[in-house]
């Protein structure tokens, strides 16, 4: 059997992670940079923790929900953690992975060969 004053108020908060997605590019000179042998990374050296967090918070006192104490929680709650964690970014993560030249979401890519199409003419 349960405490009454125990489920009296409840303040849930749902936060999903999200992060942006960045464009690498590098280029291979032939014949010198082809072969699996001269391989080269791609990625970041930051998690890219600004702006993670988004979600939504409930507030309910006796199964009653107040939408303005949810939205007050959850854009007080939410702006302060992506500050936080920002800052743990730019000034722990980034610098210790640059360091020791770790890539977050990279890859390892290397051009094994070429194909060209027939010769034309453009007109």
């Amino acid at each position: 059997m349960g405490t009454p004053f125990l489920s009296a108020a409840q303040i849930n908060i749902a936060a999903g992670a999200k992060t942006t997605p960045g464009n690498y590019s590098t280029t291979f000179s032939y014949p010198n940079e082809f072969g699996p042998s001269n391989a080269k990374s791609v990625g970041s050296s930051s998690l890219g923790l600004s702006g993670l967090l988004s979600g939504t918070a409930t507030v309910s006192i006796l199964n009653v929900a107040f939408n303005t104490a949810s939205s007050l929680i959850a854009n007080l709650a939410l702006p302060a953690l992506n500050t936080l964690l920002s800052s743990l970014d730019n000034a722990l993560i980034l610098p210790l992975s640059q360091a020791l030249d770790i890539k977050f979401g990279g890859a390892d890519i290397a051009a094994l060969g070429y194909k060209c199409n027939g010769l034309r003419l453009a007109a």
